[in-house]
């Protein structure tokens, strides 16, 4: 939590942002939000989260979508999944992709809607044609569990594959574990480990731990003692129960 002696990165972006008539104004761009209101308590931000509300109903589809996510995660208002979800369709019509998504996730888990994955696979796709990996991941979650879709394991592993192209770390430890276990794809532990170190190079704990046992055995790549400690540490520093506990069996050094 944000305290008086540290810089709050989000209430220096408001200051920084500032109308004519002295209104603080949030950021458009959804990365550059998150990033700013993470830990924040800036004075400020009810403010510019109210001025950003009231005239998102004309502005911009990124505006709109924004507006959801201040009610979505309580930035600066108090949370409100359903007036989210209706900001959300808003700027989705307007064919906003990371709107769309967040609309789709909000069918898919029953967030401020009636949960119906038909709609949620409808949403999702329209935003995974546009691009957006972290719709294109979900999208693959649906065709693995067939919900609201067929179940269509190819598809699934299609829209993983385009989702970690792009950077995206959960569809880039699925394909790892998919590749080294051989589920739904024919097994290839070296393609499963390329996957799981580029997850892992991104802090997930999980790619962390299995890259790490990758190393112990020797699957998909050749036995490291040294690297599978140094994948086990990040993980167990990231409270990964299964990293600490198996850490705890390496000699100390």
């Amino acid at each position: 939590m944000y305290t008086p002696s540290e810089p709050d990165p989000l209430h220096q972006l408001l200051l920084q942002n500032m109308t004519p008539d002295g209104i603080p104004t949030l950021p458009k761009d959804n990365a550059t939000l998150l990033k700013a209101v993470l830990h924040s308590n800036s004075p400020l931000l009810r403010t510019a989260a109210a001025k950003l509300v009231s005239t998102a109903e004309n502005g911009s589809p990124s505006e709109q979508q924004v507006a959801g996510m201040i009610y979505l995660l309580g930035l600066g208002l108090e949370p409100n999944p359903e007036k989210a979800a209706q900001w959300f369709l808003k700027a989705a019509r307007r064919g906003n992709a990371n709107a769309q998504c967040r609309l789709a996730e909000c069918y898919d888990y029953g967030i401020g809607l009636s949960q119906d994955h038909p709609l949620a696979a409808y949403w999702y796709t329209k935003a995974a044609t546009q691009g957006d990996p972290l719709a294109q991941y979900q999208l693959g979650l649906l065709y693995i569990r067939g919900a609201g879709v067929p179940e269509d394991p190819c598809q699934a592993i299609r829209w993983f594959r385009k989702a970690a192209m792009q950077g995206e770390p959960a569809s880039q430890l699925t394909l790892g574990i998919f590749y080294t276990e051989g589920i739904v794809v024919k097994r290839n532990p070296a393609q499963g480990t390329r996957w799981l170190r580029k997850a892992a190079m991104q802090g997930i704990a999980d790619a962390q731990y299995y890259l790490a046992i990758c190393y112990e055995t020797g699957e998909g790549v050749r036995p490291n003692p040294a690297k599978a400690r140094h994948w086990l540490q990040l993980a167990a520093a990231q409270q990964h129960p299964e990293a600490t506990e198996r850490l705890s069996h390496y000699p100390a050094t």
